[in-house]
């Protein structure tokens, strides 16, 4: 048997759960403070896709996932943010969303 499938697919699964936490946080961040905007939010998005438009050629195997957990993490923020604007109700349910998928990651995690 080859253990180097699941390996892979736990490895993805980590670096989702990062980001969907990442952008959890930073979602709820930015819906509840008046400090941050959503503009900032859209910059570091647009930001982070750039670099890992750039990046994702390195053959650093850590920099590539560093950047593609940013960039996934910022988009999602965006997403969220963008909800917020236009629909409050609805951002705080794509926040309530990707806390449960969050949970049900860590929950599926736990038992392997």
């Amino acid at each position: 048997m080859n253990a180097a499938p699941n390996a892979e697919k736990h490895r993805r699964r980590r670096l989702w759960r990062l980001a969907a936490g990442i952008a959890l946080v930073e979602g709820v961040v930015v819906a509840l403070s008046s400090d941050i905007s959503r503009w900032t939010v859209a910059a570091l998005a647009a930001a982070a896709l750039v670099l890992y438009a750039t990046g994702r050629s390195t053959r650093w195997q850590t920099g590539r996932e560093i950047l593609w957990v940013f960039a996934v993490s910022q988009t999602l923020a965006v997403v969220i943010a963008a909800l917020a604007h236009f629909f409050s109700w609805l951002a705080y349910a794509a926040v309530a969303l990707l806390a449960l998928v969050v949970l049900v990651l860590l929950v599926l995690d736990r038992r392997s």
